[in-house]
Protein backbone atom coordinates (compact mmCIF):
# COMPACT_ATOMS: atom_id res chain seq x y z
CA UNK A 1 0.00 0.00 0.00
CA UNK A 2 1.01 3.45 -0.63
CA UNK A 3 0.87 5.55 1.74
CA UNK A 4 -0.26 9.03 2.06
CA UNK A 5 2.20 11.29 0.49
CA UNK A 6 2.50 8.74 -2.22
CA UNK A 7 -1.34 8.54 -2.68
CA UNK A 8 -1.24 12.47 -2.78
CA UNK A 9 2.09 12.40 -5.43
CA UNK A 10 0.32 9.99 -7.86
CA UNK A 11 -2.63 12.15 -7.76
CA UNK A 12 -1.34 15.66 -8.25
CA UNK A 13 0.74 13.92 -11.50
CA UNK A 14 -2.42 12.31 -13.16
CA UNK A 15 -4.36 15.92 -12.49
CA UNK A 16 -1.78 17.31 -14.43
CA UNK A 17 -0.97 14.91 -16.86
CA UNK A 18 -4.17 13.52 -17.29
CA UNK A 19 -6.08 16.42 -17.03
CA UNK A 20 -3.71 18.86 -18.29
CA UNK A 21 -4.11 21.23 -15.80
CA UNK A 22 -2.05 23.95 -15.25
CA UNK A 23 0.42 23.99 -12.57
CA UNK A 24 -1.20 26.45 -10.30
CA UNK A 25 -4.24 25.45 -10.58
CA UNK A 26 -3.07 21.84 -9.92
CA UNK A 27 -1.41 23.75 -6.59
CA UNK A 28 -4.84 25.14 -6.09
CA UNK A 29 -6.68 21.99 -6.15
CA UNK A 30 -4.42 19.60 -3.98
CA UNK A 31 -3.65 22.82 -1.27
CA UNK A 32 -0.13 22.69 -2.32
CA UNK A 33 2.78 25.25 -3.01
CA UNK A 34 3.15 25.87 -6.92
CA UNK A 35 7.06 25.35 -5.91
CA UNK A 36 6.09 22.01 -4.63
CA UNK A 37 3.91 20.98 -7.50
CA UNK A 38 6.54 22.40 -9.74
CA UNK A 39 9.08 20.22 -8.50
CA UNK A 40 7.74 17.17 -8.80
CA UNK A 41 6.00 17.54 -12.28
CA UNK A 42 10.32 18.49 -13.38
CA UNK A 43 11.48 15.32 -11.32
CA UNK A 44 8.93 12.90 -12.62
CA UNK A 45 9.59 14.51 -16.69
CA UNK A 46 13.25 13.62 -15.50
CA UNK A 47 12.78 10.54 -14.35
CA UNK A 48 9.71 8.90 -15.19
CA UNK A 49 8.85 8.12 -11.68
CA UNK A 50 9.90 9.57 -8.53
CA UNK A 51 10.87 7.51 -5.43
CA UNK A 52 7.26 8.56 -3.29
CA UNK A 53 6.45 5.56 -5.72
CA UNK A 54 7.71 3.46 -3.74
CA UNK A 55 5.92 1.67 -0.92
CA UNK A 56 8.18 1.61 2.68
CA UNK A 57 8.51 -1.88 2.39
CA UNK A 58 9.26 -2.36 -1.02
CA UNK A 59 12.89 -3.50 -1.59
CA UNK A 60 15.50 -1.17 -3.26
CA UNK A 61 15.85 -1.39 -6.96
CA UNK A 62 19.16 -3.41 -7.02
CA UNK A 63 17.76 -6.42 -4.96
CA UNK A 64 14.15 -6.48 -7.52
CA UNK A 65 16.34 -6.65 -10.18
CA UNK A 66 17.95 -9.59 -8.97
CA UNK A 67 15.17 -11.00 -8.34
CA UNK A 68 13.48 -10.29 -11.62
CA UNK A 69 16.83 -11.73 -13.10
CA UNK A 70 16.77 -14.66 -10.96
CA UNK A 71 12.91 -15.31 -12.83
CA UNK A 72 14.07 -14.50 -16.31
CA UNK A 73 16.96 -17.32 -15.97
CA UNK A 74 15.51 -20.36 -14.20
CA UNK A 75 11.53 -19.64 -15.01
CA UNK A 76 11.06 -22.98 -14.05
CA UNK A 77 12.13 -23.01 -10.39
CA UNK A 78 9.76 -22.71 -7.40
CA UNK A 79 9.51 -20.14 -5.04
CA UNK A 80 11.49 -22.30 -2.79
CA UNK A 81 14.44 -22.85 -4.71
CA UNK A 82 14.19 -19.02 -5.48
CA UNK A 83 14.37 -18.03 -2.33
CA UNK A 84 17.43 -20.81 -1.49
CA UNK A 85 19.26 -19.73 -4.21
CA UNK A 86 19.27 -15.96 -3.54
CA UNK A 87 20.14 -16.41 0.01
CA UNK A 88 23.05 -18.44 -1.25
CA UNK A 89 24.03 -14.73 -3.19
CA UNK A 90 23.34 -12.91 0.06
CA UNK A 91 19.77 -11.45 -0.61
CA UNK A 92 17.84 -11.57 2.12
CA UNK A 93 13.91 -11.73 0.92
CA UNK A 94 10.57 -13.65 2.19
CA UNK A 95 8.65 -15.89 0.07
CA UNK A 96 6.09 -12.90 -0.20
CA UNK A 97 8.60 -9.98 -1.31
CA UNK A 98 9.84 -12.66 -3.99
CA UNK A 99 5.79 -13.16 -5.10
CA UNK A 100 5.51 -9.62 -4.87
CA UNK A 101 7.96 -8.99 -7.25
CA UNK A 102 7.36 -11.46 -9.97
CA UNK A 103 3.70 -10.44 -9.80
CA UNK A 104 4.36 -6.67 -9.87
CA UNK A 105 6.64 -7.44 -13.10
CA UNK A 106 4.47 -9.53 -14.85
CA UNK A 107 6.01 -13.04 -14.09
CA UNK A 108 2.89 -14.33 -11.64
CA UNK A 109 -0.45 -14.08 -10.32
CA UNK A 110 -2.05 -14.54 -13.60
CA UNK A 111 -5.65 -15.33 -13.30
CA UNK A 112 -6.70 -18.62 -12.58
CA UNK A 113 -8.55 -20.03 -15.68
CA UNK A 114 -7.26 -17.89 -18.24
CA UNK A 115 -5.30 -19.21 -21.17
CA UNK A 116 -3.99 -17.00 -24.21
CA UNK A 117 -0.70 -17.83 -26.28
CA UNK A 118 -0.29 -13.61 -26.58
CA UNK A 119 1.27 -13.10 -22.48
CA UNK A 120 0.39 -9.40 -22.44
CA UNK A 121 -2.72 -10.63 -21.84
CA UNK A 122 -1.32 -11.21 -18.40
CA UNK A 123 -0.18 -8.36 -17.82
CA UNK A 124 -1.23 -5.35 -15.33
CA UNK A 125 -1.98 -2.04 -15.70
CA UNK A 126 -0.58 -0.69 -12.44
CA UNK A 127 -1.03 2.59 -11.12
CA UNK A 128 2.89 3.62 -11.79
CA UNK A 129 2.62 2.20 -15.18
CA UNK A 130 -0.69 4.60 -16.33
CA UNK A 131 1.15 7.55 -14.72
CA UNK A 132 3.70 6.67 -17.47
CA UNK A 133 1.43 6.20 -20.04
CA UNK A 134 -0.10 9.09 -19.48
CA UNK A 135 3.43 11.04 -19.44
CA UNK A 136 4.02 8.85 -22.52
CA UNK A 137 1.50 10.26 -24.70
CA UNK A 138 1.32 13.98 -23.68
CA UNK A 139 5.38 13.85 -24.67
CA UNK A 140 4.24 12.21 -27.86
CA UNK A 141 0.69 13.87 -28.91
CA UNK A 142 3.42 17.11 -28.30
CA UNK A 143 6.00 15.79 -31.25
CA UNK A 144 8.49 14.63 -28.42
CA UNK A 145 8.67 11.30 -29.88
CA UNK A 146 12.23 10.45 -28.22
CA UNK A 147 11.23 11.64 -24.78
CA UNK A 148 8.09 9.52 -25.37
CA UNK A 149 9.33 6.42 -26.11
CA UNK A 150 12.07 6.99 -22.98
CA UNK A 151 9.51 6.81 -20.65
CA UNK A 152 7.97 3.94 -22.28
CA UNK A 153 11.05 1.85 -22.35
CA UNK A 154 11.01 2.72 -18.28
CA UNK A 155 8.12 0.78 -17.52
CA UNK A 156 9.19 -3.22 -17.26
CA UNK A 157 6.00 -4.93 -18.54
CA UNK A 158 2.83 -3.51 -19.61
CA UNK A 159 -0.44 -4.80 -21.00
CA UNK A 160 -1.80 -3.65 -24.81
CA UNK A 161 -1.21 -0.11 -25.77
CA UNK A 162 -1.61 1.39 -28.83
CA UNK A 163 1.36 4.02 -28.09
CA UNK A 164 3.92 1.19 -29.05
CA UNK A 165 2.37 0.58 -32.18
CA UNK A 166 3.17 4.41 -33.10
CA UNK A 167 6.08 5.14 -31.66
CA UNK A 168 9.20 4.02 -33.96
CA UNK A 169 10.17 0.58 -33.43
CA UNK A 170 13.86 1.45 -33.49
CA UNK A 171 13.08 4.29 -30.30
CA UNK A 172 11.84 0.90 -28.47
CA UNK A 173 13.58 -1.50 -26.19
CA UNK A 174 13.38 -5.34 -26.38
CA UNK A 175 10.24 -5.46 -23.88
CA UNK A 176 8.26 -3.17 -25.95
CA UNK A 177 8.79 -4.71 -29.49
CA UNK A 178 7.52 -8.03 -27.66
CA UNK A 179 4.55 -6.34 -26.66
CA UNK A 180 4.59 -4.92 -30.06
CA UNK A 181 4.98 -7.17 -32.25
CA UNK A 182 1.48 -9.23 -30.23
CA UNK A 183 -0.17 -6.64 -31.28
CA UNK A 184 0.97 -6.66 -35.11
CA UNK A 185 -0.15 -10.41 -35.35
CA UNK A 186 -2.71 -9.97 -38.52
CA UNK A 187 -1.86 -6.83 -39.15
CA UNK A 188 1.34 -7.38 -41.28
CA UNK A 189 2.06 -10.28 -43.64
CA UNK A 190 2.56 -13.78 -41.50
CA UNK A 191 6.23 -13.91 -43.30
CA UNK A 192 7.20 -10.85 -41.71
CA UNK A 193 5.88 -11.29 -38.26
CA UNK A 194 7.39 -14.65 -38.16
CA UNK A 195 11.09 -12.64 -39.12
CA UNK A 196 10.72 -10.35 -36.31
CA UNK A 197 9.56 -12.88 -33.82
CA UNK A 198 12.30 -14.87 -34.32
CA UNK A 199 14.72 -12.08 -34.21
CA UNK A 200 13.23 -11.28 -30.32
CA UNK A 201 13.47 -14.84 -29.72
CA UNK A 202 17.15 -15.58 -30.58
CA UNK A 203 17.91 -12.07 -28.36
CA UNK A 204 16.30 -13.75 -25.80
CA UNK A 205 18.20 -16.70 -25.85
CA UNK A 206 21.52 -14.86 -26.32
CA UNK A 207 20.84 -12.84 -22.90
CA UNK A 208 19.66 -16.19 -21.31
CA UNK A 209 16.38 -14.53 -20.91
CA UNK A 210 14.85 -17.91 -20.79
CA UNK A 211 11.63 -16.94 -19.58
CA UNK A 212 10.80 -14.12 -22.20
CA UNK A 213 12.49 -16.64 -24.67
CA UNK A 214 9.26 -18.89 -23.29
CA UNK A 215 6.96 -16.43 -23.87
CA UNK A 216 7.90 -15.26 -27.39
CA UNK A 217 8.65 -18.78 -28.37
CA UNK A 218 5.20 -19.78 -27.93
CA UNK A 219 4.24 -16.76 -30.19
CA UNK A 220 7.00 -17.83 -32.81
CA UNK A 221 5.31 -21.50 -32.61
CA UNK A 222 1.58 -20.06 -33.33
CA UNK A 223 3.13 -18.37 -36.27
CA UNK A 224 4.28 -20.88 -37.65
CA UNK A 225 1.13 -23.08 -37.38
CA UNK A 226 -0.62 -20.34 -39.59
CA UNK A 227 2.24 -20.83 -42.33
CA UNK A 228 1.01 -24.54 -43.02
CA UNK A 229 4.71 -25.45 -43.09
CA UNK A 230 4.91 -28.56 -40.03
CA UNK A 231 8.90 -28.97 -40.37
CA UNK A 232 9.68 -25.04 -40.07
CA UNK A 233 7.33 -25.17 -36.84
CA UNK A 234 9.12 -28.28 -35.39
CA UNK A 235 12.04 -27.12 -36.11
CA UNK A 236 11.12 -22.85 -35.86
CA UNK A 237 12.83 -22.40 -32.32
CA UNK A 238 15.96 -23.03 -34.12
CA UNK A 239 15.63 -20.87 -36.58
Amino acid sequence: MHNKRDRLYFSVIEEYFKNKSSLRKTAEKFNLHYQTVFKWIRYYRKFGGPPLFKPWNRPPPKIEFEVIKYKEHFPWHTLKQAHKLLLKKGIKISYRGIWDIWKRYGYCGFEKGKVSNDFTDFITLTKETKLKLIQAERLFNDGKIRESAKVLNSIFWMPKNELVLKVPEELLNTRRRMERVMMEFGKIPISEYVRKVKILHQKCIKNQWNYSALRIGLALLVALSWLGNPEEQKNGQKG
